[in-house]
């Protein structure tokens, strides 16, 4: 069960209560954690309470890399990206907080969905990563012109003999 918090973090009577399991998340949700066995930030989100949740990891020590600025930018640069996909028509309405496109956060989720594929021996993420691939190849000529659209198919390949 998952409470949002009052601002001061108690519970207050108008804090909303999602219980995932049984069934009565009524909007999409978001949470955002530490996972120290991954050394990363994750975002786990649910859209639909039948389904599980979906991990994006970012790796802490890029974040420091970044910088703690750019780290916030990025890390919002996610978190508006995935209300975007959940409240396009009311998000559209404010061009202020449309996410522009960076092909290098879509490269980092497709190497990210890639590796846990080969770390996890699994297909379930090829459907997403051929969409994020077909996007970014669209959105990006050069990118349709690199190493990995060279590689992708005999990875994905290999990635389509695992079992699930």
């Amino acid at each position: 069960m998952i409470v949002m918090p009052h601002a001061e973090g108690k519970p207050s009577s108008s804090s909303r209560t999602y219980s995932h399991m049984e069934g009565q998340v009524s909007h999409p949700y978001l949470k955002i954690f530490v996972e120290p066995s991954r050394s990363a930030l994750v975002f786990q989100h649910v859209k639909d309470p039948f389904n599980d949740p979906m991990e994006v990891d970012m790796n802490l020590s890029n974040l420091d890399a970044a910088g703690f600025d750019q780290a916030s930018r990025d890390i919002g640069g996610v978190v508006l990206g995935l209300m975007s996909l959940w409240y396009k028509d009311e998000l559209s309405r404010h061009a202020g907080l449309k996410t522009p496109y960076d092909s290098s956060s879509d490269v980092d989720l497709i190497m990210s969905l890639v590796s846990k594929s080969v770390v996890g021996r699994t297909s379930i993420f090829i459907p997403a990563i051929d969409r994020l691939v077909a996007e970014l190849a669209r959105q990006d000529p050069d990118f349709a012109r690199n190493n990995f659209m060279e590689a992708w198919p005999a990875t994905r390949a290999k990635i389509e003999a695992y079992p699930d």
